[in-house]
């Protein structure tokens, strides 16, 4: 149980990466796509 706990961890770790990454890239692509426009 302690180790699926840990797993879970992980897993919801590396989500919350993948969300901040996926929002920073938004904001990186909208921030290009205003300044050329």
């Amino acid at each position: 149980m302690e180790i699926d706990m840990k797993k879970m961890n992980k897993n919801w770790m590396e989500l919350e990466k993948a969300t901040q990454d996926r929002v920073g890239w938004r904001m990186l692509v909208g921030g290009l796509c205003s300044i050329g426009s």
